[in-house]
């Protein structure tokens, strides 16, 4: 039974067609890309270059927690280590500085010629074949 005076019990077919019908379509009528392997490749290149991104970034942050366990607590436990350090004239923060800022830039200049597959470019595919 409606609910209000004007409605009725029937219902009327949708004008046009229905909404599947022009997704269907949709899908139709867009051009083929190309060759169905492109798909796959450009998959595996993303896979190696997501996995290259995470060695890296994994590879930064062991060192961004090991430089400061080696510079600033452990090797300033020796005296021999101390001496030396005062002998060159400069102070243990000076030093771990040094080997934290220096290779966390080398480390981001190496991981976007890695990652950017320039390696692959200068040394052929045949390298990215033997590692993945």
């Amino acid at each position: 039974m409606p609910l209000f005076a004007h409605q009725s019990i029937k219902r009327k077919k949708p004008k046009g067609p229905s909404i599947t019908n022009r997704i269907k379509k949709a899908f139709h009528r867009t051009p083929n890309i190309g060759v169905a392997h492109e798909g796959r490749q450009f998959i595996d290149h993303f896979r190696v270059m997501f996995l290259r991104s995470m060695i890296v970034l994994m590879i930064g942050v062991a060192w961004w927690v090991a430089a400061p366990a080696l510079f600033l607590s452990l090797f300033p436990g020796f005296a021999f280590y101390r001496q030396w350090i005062t002998n060159y004239g400069t102070t243990i923060s000076a030093v771990y500085q040094f080997w934290q800022v220096v290779p966390e830039i080398l480390l981001f200049g190496f991981s976007i010629v890695w990652t950017g597959g320039v390696l692959d470019m200068m040394f052929g595919n045949e390298v990215l074949e033997k590692v993945f």
